[in-house]
């Protein structure tokens, strides 16, 4: 039984509740957890959130425990890469771990929006709803250049981010 970690990717804001029900049923898990200092109306709170938004670790044998992981509350999916089980190094967890412990104050996650020239993303609103598009060229934080293939001939359009459907698994 060789056990490896494994990503689960959560609900929104399930993180912590799943690291619990992973605890309780005794599978190894690791969620970074950062404080946050935020405003709130009044005041200033430190807030506990997590280093990377609905992404817990578990350590697991995938064959043996993925269906017993599967069917907890919270959990949407086990992160694939290129098809199979994406499965990081102990070293990897263990550097995160001391990256929090030591510098968790000055820990900054710069999110990876999937928008490198050449990715196919569904576009969620607006009139393309619903259809594929390449990303062409990145403008500025707002509007991304796409490819809408029609007929055997290439159409560009501008595209606002937000509208965009930036989920694993639209691959070229």
């Amino acid at each position: 039984m060789n056990k490896e970690w494994h990503i689960l990717y959560t609900n929104p804001r399930a993180e912590k509740r799943v690291l619990s029900y992973l605890q309780k049923y005794n599978f190894e898990s690791y969620l970074p957890l950062l404080n946050i200092k935020t405003k709130w109306s009044d005041r200033w709170k430190m807030v506990e959130k997590p280093m990377f938004t609905s992404y817990v670790f578990v350590k697991i044998s995938y064959w043996e425990d993925k269906n017993k992981i599967l069917i907890l509350p919270g959990i949407h999916h086990i992160v694939f890469y290129k098809g199979i089980p994406a499965v990081l190094e102990n070293e990897i967890i263990e550097m995160m771990k001391i990256l929090v412990v030591n510098f968790g104050e000055k820990i900054q996650v710069i999110k990876d929006e999937n928008l490198q020239p050449g990715k196919i993303l569904e576009i969620k609103h607006g009139n393309f709803k619903g259809h594929k598009a390449e990303v062409v060229e990145i403008k500025n934080k707002t509007y991304v250049v796409m490819n809408l293939p029609m007929m055997g001939q290439q159409a560009r359009t501008e595209i606002k981010i937000e509208d965009l459907g930036l989920e694993e698994g639209w691959n070229k």
